[in-house]
């Protein structure tokens, strides 16, 4: 073999070295008999040989037919060309011809090499000796005729012979890869034959100024009457207590415990769920919309989506049974008409204290003890008024009778609509705000639709109470549910706690301090790697680009695909989503209904524009990334991975892992840096570190490019990141978290983390511009242009994400974390340094496009133009020396625009896009 360029002294050029390798090879394709090669892997079940006959007799023929369409010598070279376009790359990847063409068919004399994301094994194709002698434009199109029918074989072209589309891809693989759940069991309806059992369970409410108020109000001894659950399924046991800590009423400790079952008739339930619906219009009911109120849905009977039985609101005497008395009192006044009631409080009837409501402010109530001795004309306590007389006339604009009677009252106590149930250990008793007494006139009230006050101080915090019993009830019926239907998952949720599991049901629509969020965030990166690792020993996807895998493994994980997920398993039932606000919520079994009056007869009738809230197909999926969330931070990801399989968010592969790789051994030099760089003590297939370091310009290797390796890197940092950052930061939102995770996995920092070690010197490549785009970076970093104003090269990241990768199919999941993390440390020591302060200290660490974006909410835009182009979209000139903006440019450049509502705030001018946006963002 015969050097072939012309100046010795020089090394060769790529060019010539690349015909020198391609003389080589051609030499041992046609001495192959006389030269004793290694063995080489095979790919079980398709081999060259099984491509032999319809290959060749395609190019015999000159022709090769499918069952849709046909191709031949003018057509072949146009259709392979047109799958190699097709193949999904970054955009840097087709950026010039020369970047193209690293991902395009290579002719050479007699051999056709196909692109490197396809097995070294079934890349190159052979011209037959008896095809030799034809012209060069012949034999370039017998080998493009010849790679379509391989590509044909392998899946790859359609029957058209044309790539496959993208929803071609998605349909073909999902449809293997994606089981079809059988429908899970529903709630049976139920009759309400009378009689019907029911289980009471009494609602004890104490501590704060809860008695002290209560014997205020009571004509009895305090303790007379309990409000009650009345359920038709017995709750589970010991449920737990709720603190509300009230501003008159300090706080209040409430529960629920079962008293007992008893028989009730169809008139008694009418009777309960009367004063349940008369509690909560009295109570919850939007003052504002003055037509619509509470009342019971018996339609709940039939709903085979509930999640616990129907329940309603009754109340217990002091020997613990129904007072059957007080209900239908409360029944009897809540249905008087307005007249009725302002006669009623009129008279001279008042037994006890009594609730009753001012004439021109309806919305306000008091609790009425009885005649104060006064009269109107009496001298006001306000010395601005001269009586009580001349304070209504001036204040509402009232004249009242000068001798009307005075009674003494009290402002009814408050009625919280967004109180939280609290811990106990947060809980004070200081600032408790007492309600003075006042003297209001008789003439100008009416007795409330609700007269008896101990019945509303019961009621104070029942929403509160009931929003929380709700939320409790639902989580244990989740637990019941995946016991049945999936009892893995139902297996581990019923060894967490209820808060746990109902933190992974919590929408962030519910407005609480706990949400799904976080697990959620978490769960994401578990389902990813699950997906990858998939997908990575699934035998329809070996022959895949990453790019169709990346496609696949979001289509898998994408919000549809969850939410279809989720309804199959009966999930959506589960899910919290209403917060605790009058608009949204009511008990469970009430609904809102129209007020229809006809003359002085009023009847109740379904409101149907008030519609059942539906989660959103995002919901949806949080929920399931949420439970595997829950499941891998307390189980680890063993048990995500059953739990995959279970409920169908994943596949079960084959047994044989599809991975293949080449048999060349790497340079032990390489195998010492590699372990050193990941933190291994050795890998037990050496061979993956070749391909974890070949860029894809190498196109003669007989391995294939990290490519594959980094995608699955790439899942597995993802995962290490959160996991750590979950542990570490407890109180820290998702927003900062995906600041903090973006920092430690972008390009830039890998690359800074990869080039100080030396990993580019490693790096195989035969791409002639990446030593002087190394040598830039070089230069940017020892001229302190800092971790953000650098363009560095994407290699460096892409071979670190394939060594993690390369680490994790070596030696698991554990490993691959520990690799990712050992990588990432001097990052992770620096932010647990930082993050003890405010996170503001944090500025300069945090990725700025990442942190502008989430402190803005979304409201400022980030763009980057090319210099002339800045200027021809009337830009003015001097612009860029008002902002003050760094440039490292002269003539050339991209040019950073930061903007908010189309107002300029920041910009910027750097040699590449980048380091543009980096830079205008940090500004």
């Amino acid at each position: 073999f015969v050097d072939i360029s012309l100046d010795k002294s020089q090394p060769l050029s790529l060019n010539n070295a690349q015909t020198m390798e391609n003389v080589i090879r051609s030499f041992i394709a046609e001495n192959q008999n006389d030269i004793q090669l290694g063995s080489l892997p095979t790919i079980p079940n398709i081999t060259e040989r099984s491509f032999s006959s319809a290959e060749e007799g395609a190019m015999h023929y000159g022709k090769y037919d499918t069952s849709m369409s046909s191709a031949d010598l003018s057509s072949s070279k146009s259709l392979l060309n047109r799958y190699a376009l097709s193949v999904p790359l970054e955009p840097n990847c087709r950026s010039s011809k020369e970047a193209t063409t690293l991902h395009m068919p290579i002719y050479t004399e007699n051999e056709l090499i196909l692109p490197s994301h396809l097995p070294p094994t079934i890349r190159k194709i052979s011209l037959p000796i008896v095809f030799r002698g034809e012209s060069k434009k012949k034999k370039h199109s017998l080998l493009a005729l010849a790679a379509c029918v391989r590509l044909h074989k392998l899946g790859l072209l359609n029957d058209r012979l044309l790539p496959l589309s993208t929803s071609d891809m998605k349909e073909w693989l999902l449809e293997r890869a994606i089981i079809d759940l059988p429908s899970c069991k529903r709630q049976r309806p139920i009759s309400f034959e009378p009689p019907h059992a029911v289980y009471v369970y009494s609602i004890s409410q104490t501590g704060g100024r809860f008695e002290e108020v209560e014997m205020e109000v009571c004509t009895q001894e305090p303790g007379e009457m309990r409000l009650a659950i009345i359920s038709l399924s017995l709750l589970p046991e010991n449920l737990p207590a709720y603190y509300f800590k009230h501003k008159e009423l300090g706080v209040i400790e409430c529960g629920a415990s079962y008293c007992g079952k008893i028989m009730l008739s169809k008139e008694e339930w009418n009777k309960l769920t009367g004063f349940h619906s008369i509690l909560f219009n009295s109570r919850w009911r939007q003052r504002r919309k003055k037509s619509k109120w509470f009342c019971f849905d018996d339609s709940i009977f039939e709903d085979q989506d509930r999640t616990f039985a129907p329940y309603a609101i009754g109340c217990l005497d002091a020997a613990g049974d129904i007072d059957w008395v007080r209900i239908r009192t409360t029944i009897a006044e809540f249905s008087r008409s307005s007249t009725a009631r302002e006669n009623a409080a009129q008279g001279d009837s008042m037994v006890g204290p009594t609730i009753w409501s001012p004439s021109y402010n309806q919305g306000v109530s008091y609790i009425v003890y009885g005649p104060s001795g006064k009269v109107c004309s009496d001298p006001f306590p306000n010395e601005d008024y001269l009586s009580f007389q001349d304070y209504y006339a001036k204040k509402y604009g009232i004249e009242i009778s000068p001798n009307g009677e005075m009674y003494q009252a009290r402002r009814m106590w408050e009625f919280p609509q967004t109180l939280s149930a609290m811990q106990v250990e947060s809980l004070l008793e200081d600032d408790i705000r007492y309600i003075p007494t006042v003297d209001v006139p008789q003439e100008l009230f009416a007795e409330s639709l609700v007269t008896n006050p101990v019945i509303m101080l019961h009621s104070i915090v029942l929403p509160q109470l009931l929003y929380q019993l709700e939320s409790y009830l639902t989580v244990t019926s989740l637990m019941e549910h995946c016991l049945c239907n999936f009892p893995i998952l139902g297996q581990c949720l019923s060894e967490l706690s209820i808060e746990s599991v109902m933190e992974a049901l919590t929408a962030k629509s519910c407005c609480l301090d706990v949400t799904y969020d976080r697990l959620e965030w978490l769960g994401d990166a578990v389902l990813k790697l699950l997906h990858t690792d998939s997908l990575l020993k699934w035998e329809h996807t070996s022959y895949l680009h990453e790019g169709y895998l990346t496609m696949i493994r979001s289509e898998m994980g994408c919000n549809d695909h969850l939410k279809d997920i989720t309804k199959a398993a009966g999930f959506e039932r589960f899910i919290l989503l209403k917060p605790l606000n009058r608009a949204e919520w009511c008990p469970f079994g009430l609904r809102y209904c129209k007020l229809d009056k006809h003359g002085d007869e009023q009847a109740f009738v379904a409101d149907d524009t008030v519609q059942r809230q539906e989660p959103s197909d995002k919901v949806y999926a949080d929920v399931i990334e949420a439970l595997i969330g829950l499941v891998f931070i307390e189980f680890g990801y063993e048990q995500c991975v059953h739990i995959g399989y279970e409920m169908g968010v994943s596949f079960r592969p084959g047994n044989e892992e599809c991975r293949r790789w080449s048999d060349m051994s790497p340079d032990q030099n390489l195998v010492s840096f590699a372990c050193d760089f990941v933190g291994v003590s050795d890998f037990l297939n050496p061979h993956l570190l070749v391909e974890a370091t070949t860029h894809q310009s190498c196109l003669h290797k007989p391995v294939p490019s990290y490519q594959r390796l980094e995608w699955v890197g790439d899942a597995v940092l993802c995962l290490a990141a959160r996991e750590w950052l979950f542990r570490r930061e407890e109180s820290l939102c998702v927003s900062k978290l995906v600041v903090l995770e973006t920092t430690l996995v972008c390009n830039e920092s890998l690359a800074y983390l990869g080039y100080v070690k030396g990993l580019h010197r490693f790096i195989d490549h035969r791409n002639v511009a990446l030593p002087g785009h190394f040598q830039s970076y070089q230069l940017d970093l020892e001229t302190g242009r800092g971790l953000w104003s650098t363009d560095p090269p994407k290699v460096i990241p892409d071979v670190i994400e394939a060594l993690i990768g390369a680490v994790h199919i070596d030696s698991g999941l554990n490993a691959g974390q520990k690799a990712a993390l050992c990588v990432i440390a001097p990052l992770l020591k620096s932010i647990s340094c930082m993050l003890g302060n405010e996170l503001n200290n944090l500025t300069s660490l945090l990725h700025p496009k990442q942190n502008l974006y989430e402190m803005t909410g979304g409201i400022i835009s980030a763009r980057v133009y090319k210099k002339d182009v800045f200027h021809k979209l009337g830009f003015p000139s001097p612009l860029l020396c008002e902002f003050g903006c760094y440039s490292s440019v002269d003539g050339g450049g991209y040019v950073g625009v930061v903007k908010c509502k189309q107002v300029i705030l920041s910009v910027a001018v750097e040699a590449s896009k980048l380091a543009a946006v980096n830079v205008v963002c940090e500004l």
